[in-house]
């Protein structure tokens, strides 16, 4: 089960400046050339995970992301095309994404709300035997902490230039995998716009303008 922190992954494909390895990568203008296929993230991190479990086991052991949830908020007071563009692209693919608003500069309840599903997750039986933490964002170590208590396995994808250093301190016992870099693996991530017939910033997202709901407030149930 992949337990995406939205926030954190727009802002680490699209904010970071001259930081930014798709800048690197694909040069300062890869807006134009290139977009985001949000698609390829559960495939990419079960292969990547399925490749470590067959090292460490000596046979093949296959992955399936039985469900992919995405959590986020918006400023009802800034139009944002973009993000907005990128999570109708997650909620088409049938990711459940969980909505929340703000005004101001403070996000609210995002971090909170993937603790708590990733926690209660971890105490219902056979939900979950892996489950994966997409963020970078050190407040999720308490939770990664207690999910590992309930006998959960736990792995981390993220980016290096977004990721804090006590994610990989092996002294508080937060996963059972090496990390899962999507930096090693942008080529899957980020592909040339004429391959996608509805790339994240291609066409206006549904809703786009309407700032007060820019996406429908529940999502299909649906694997990743």
């Amino acid at each position: 089960m992949l337990f995406i922190d939205g926030t954190w992954l727009y802002y680490s494909l699209f904010e970071r400046g001259d930081r930014c390895a798709i800048r690197e990568r694909f040069g300062p203008d890869w807006q134009k050339t290139h977009c985001v296929d949000v698609s390829q993230l559960p495939p990419m991190i079960a292969a990547d995970i399925a490749a470590q479990l067959e090292e460490s086991l000596g046979m093949p052991r296959g992955v399936e992301v039985v469900r992919t949830l995405v959590f986020t908020s918006y400023r009802q007071d800034v139009v944002a095309p973009l993000r907005v563009a990128l999570f109708q692209q997650m909620q088409d693919l049938l990711f459940e994404v969980h909505l929340g608003s703000f005004q101001g500069m403070q996000e609210k309840c995002v971090d909170i709300a993937l603790a708590v599903e990733l926690l209660h997750y971890a105490t219902v039986p056979d939900a979950y035997d892996i489950g994966v933490l997409v963020s970078g964002d050190r407040d999720f170590i308490p939770a990664l902490v207690r999910a590992r208590q309930r006998g959960r396995r736990i792995a981390i994808a993220s980016m290096r230039n977004s990721c804090n250093r006590e994610f990989s301190d092996p002294s508080i016992h937060i996963k059972d995998f090496e990390t899962v870099w999507l930096d090693d693996q942008l080529e899957r991530l980020i592909v040339p716009r004429a391959s996608l017939l509805s790339p994240v910033g291609a066409r206006p997202a549904r809703g786009a303008a309407r700032t007060s709901d820019p996406l429908p407030r529940s999502a299909g149930a649906g694997a990743g």
